[in-house]
């Protein structure tokens, strides 16, 4: 019963240590070398993007106000089509 026992510890062992294997033969080679360029490669990209996503929100503000100078205007022609044809129609009926 204990050689049943002894064979299943040597086989999670085994296990064990292939996974061990496998996680410092990653890229970084199971070692923090170069985490310092690569945390300032991160940031820089993190500087880049936050200046992005700034010029975005500044081109968004210049569109709304665009939009709504848009907005004023239709709204404007949209009564003046309204009383135009509104001024039509009273003609039409011999209103005035």
């Amino acid at each position: 019963m204990s050689d049943l026992k002894i064979v299943e510890l040597n086989k999670y062992k085994r296990e064990f240590d292939q996974r061990l294997h496998a996680l410092q033969s990653s890229s970084g080679g199971g070692t923090f070398d170069g985490m310092e360029t690569r945390l300032a490669t991160v940031e820089t990209h993190i500087e880049h993007l936050r200046g992005d996503v700034t010029d975005l929100k500044t081109d968004v503000r210049g569109l709304r106000s665009d939009m709504w100078s848009q907005f004023r205007w239709t709204i404007a022609l949209l009564g003046g089509l309204i009383i135009g044809l509104g001024g039509i129609m009273a003609h039409g009926f011999h209103w005035f």
